[in-house]
């Protein structure tokens, strides 16, 4: 989870930066091939962001980069104690 500011495309001007929050679900793998070379590689499952703008514009993004789809959530986030809070 992370809650960015002002992130744009490296070389825009600050006036495309977005702030939202990002929920990624990713899973490290790590593997052996019969010929004992050890392979790892990172998952990317999902991606959740509560604006719709960056849904809209991560969906565009080409599919042989990153194949995957945004979705939106709304969220309810909080600080107590030195917890972060967060409902969907």
């Amino acid at each position: 989870m992370v809650q960015t500011t002002g992130l744009r495309p490296k070389g825009f001007p600050k006036m495309f930066g977005n702030d939202f929050f990002l929920i990624g679900y990713r899973v490290f793998v790590r593997y052996t091939n019969n010929a004992g070379k050890r392979l790892r590689g990172l998952y990317i499952l999902k991606s959740e962001t509560d604006k719709k703008r960056m849904e809209f514009f991560g969906n565009i993004s080409p599919t042989i980069i990153i194949p995957l789809r945004y979705t939106s959530s709304k969220t309810k986030r909080s600080n107590r104690d030195q917890f972060k809070n967060i409902r969907f």
